[in-house]
């Protein structure tokens, strides 16, 4: 693993990390106009190659990579081609000056071979946090509590020492791989329209089988985890781009911005220009 230290993220090791969202979002090749500021700290992890720019510094990508970039941080990317990137957003608490015992870690981190694994626990951490909302509330204290935990394990690990070393692949069954498969079939498509018996045979299970352990598992119906995919998407995007209204809706597959409207009002209890002047009071 090799690090860029020109910009550093830190905090208090004793205290974990709130997980706000957590996904799978596109980065098109048009996006360095877009300019993204948080106000939480977004780790990503990118499939992509290019520059990004946090803050005053920029850093070369290559895929696989890792970045943490502070909250309220401004962030531009440059691309040549479309590509995705894992994202969790979360809270952290300032570090008080008098700590002593802080985590430091570097904005852009090279994971070389020890990306693969770093992928996987980003997409354990994701599934967790995302089953908090669909779970009692027992079982989603629980869920968001493990999220938490795991988040901070893996940034301790991260600044502790080299991840090729310290985190192993779980073998997973041939269902949680069909599983992980769709959802990530989902993720790399929400722009596109998606069919479910699309779905079902890149799965390689049949369309009822899927339709049965996919509410099992997250508690809703495919159709409506995928809407439910968009909305997130476009929350993402109200909150940290300049994105217009009517590119937001074409960039999560909703490009009828009525009806785009109409189903994030359903959703969210509020209109898309409400949300974002939300998320900006004091702009």
């Amino acid at each position: 693993m090799t690090v860029s230290i020109r910009s550093v993220l830190a905090w208090s090791v004793a205290h974990r990390p709130e997980i706000v969202s957590a996904g799978r979002y596109p980065m098109s090749e048009d996006c360095h106009g877009f300019i993204y500021r948080a106000p939480t700290v977004a780790l990503h992890q990118h499939d992509y190659e290019g520059k990004v720019h946090i803050g005053e510094d920029a850093y070369e990508l290559r895929a696989g990579d890792l970045t943490l970039t502070p909250a309220g941080t401004e962030s531009r990317y440059h691309l040549p081609r479309r590509g995705h990137h894992l994202c969790i957003h979360f809270n952290i608490l300032e570090v008080p000056s008098e700590v002593s015992h802080a985590l430091d870690l570097p904005c852009h981190l090279r994971l070389g071979a020890g990306s693969a694994p770093i992928r996987q626990r980003i997409w354990w951490i994701t599934d967790l946090h995302r089953r908090a909302a669909h779970s009692d509330r027992r079982k989603s204290a629980l869920a968001l509590a493990a999220a938490s935990a795991g988040l901070h394990e893996l940034m301790l690990t991260l600044a502790l020492s080299d991840p090729q070393e310290q985190i192993t692949d779980t073998v997973s069954t041939r269902l949680e791989s069909a599983l992980q498969t769709l959802v990530e079939a989902v993720e790399a498509r929400l722009k596109e329209p998606l069919a479910v018996p699309d779905l079902a045979e890149m799965a390689r299970l049949s369309q009822n089988y899927l339709a049965r352990v996919f509410r099992l598992r997250y508690g809703m119906t495919i159709p409506h985890f995928i809407l439910l995919r968009r909305i997130e998407l476009a929350r993402h995007l109200l909150a940290t781009s300049r994105a217009t209204i009517k590119q937001v809706a074409h960039e999560v597959g909703l490009p009828d911005v009525q009806h785009f409207n109409k189903q994030f009002r359903r959703l969210v209890g509020a209109s898309p220009s409400a949300y974002r002047a939300a998320q900006h009071p004091h702009a």
